[in-house]
C-alpha cells in the first residue's frame, strides 16, 4: 500500500507490504509500514531468486524515494538503494528481472537533465544509470515499468516530452542508443493521445 500502518507516530506509516492467497486471506508483512524515508510504495514487488522481495518507492516531497528489500516474513526491510539526482528519482514504474539478472527500471525525474533514467542494480546494490532521458524532443518522466526483449532491447513510455510535448514511445537499444518509437500528438495529428503511465 501507498500509506498507513501502525507506526505513523514513531516514522513507520509509509504504507505496508502484504500477501494474499488464492483463498481469500490477506496478510500484512509489516503492519508497522515502511518508514517514510524509504518512500512510499506504489509498483507492484517482484519476487527475487534468492526469495526476497524487491519493490520500488517513490518519495514524498521531502524525499525522492528508494529501492527496498523486504523478506517474505515482512520483518526485514532494507532500502539497498537510495534514490538520488544523478542516478534518477521516484521510480514509480517499479521493477523488473532483467535478462542478465540485474532488476531494471526508470525514474521520473533526476539525471543529467532532469527529465528521469533508466537504471539497473544488482540484488547486492550495485547500481548503474543505463540512460538519461532527454526532454525535448525526446522523451521526459517515464512512469512506466520497462518491457525487455529477448535481445536486451528494453521499451516503455514517457508522461512527457517528445516533439509535442506530450509523451513517447522508446526503446533502449542493447546497445545503449534511446529511440523513440512515437510521439503523441494530444487531440489531434498522426498519434493522438498524451501522458501515457502504463507500460508495453
Amino acid at each position: 500500500t501507498q500509506q498507513g500502518g501502525v507506526g505513523s507516530s514513531n516514522g513507520g506509516g509509509g504504507g505496508t507490504g502484504f500477501q494474499l492467497t488464492p483463498a481469500g486471506k490477506l496478510t500484512v508483512l509489516n503492519p508497522a509500514g515502511f518508514a517514510y524515508g524509504q518512500g512510499l510504495p506504489q509498483a507492484p514487488v517482484v519476487q527475487g531468486p534468492d526469495g526476497q522481495l524487491y519493490v520500488a518507492a517513490a518519495g514524498p516531497s521531502y524525499n525522492v524515494g528508494a529501492l527496498l528489500k523486504v523478506s517474505t516474513n515482512g520483518l526485514v526491510v532494507q532500502g539497498f538503494h537510495v534514490c538520488d539526482s544523478v542516478g534518477g528519482e521516484n521510480p514509480y514504474g517499479g521493477l523488473i528481472w532483467g535478462n542478465d539478472g540485474r532488476l531494471c527500471g526508470t525514474a521520473a525525474a533526476g539525471g543529467v537533465s532532469g527529465n528521469g533514467t533508466i537504471f539497473a542494480i544488482t540484488t547486492d546494490g550495485v547500481f548503474t544509470k543505463l540512460k538519461d532521458f532527454p526532454g525535448s524532443p525526446g522523451g521526459a518522466a517515464p512512469y512506466c515499468p520497462l518491457t525487455e526483449d529477448i535481445y536486451g532491447n528494453f521499451f516503455g513510455t514517457t508522461y512527457a516530452g517528445g516533439t509535442s510535448g506530450m509523451g513517447t514511445v522508446f526503446k533502449l537499444a542493447a546497445g545503449g542508443q534511446l529511440v523513440t518509437l512515437a510521439n503523441f500528438t494530444g487531440t489531434s495529428g498522426l498519434t493522438v493521445g498524451q501522458q501515457p503511465v502504463a507500460g508495453l
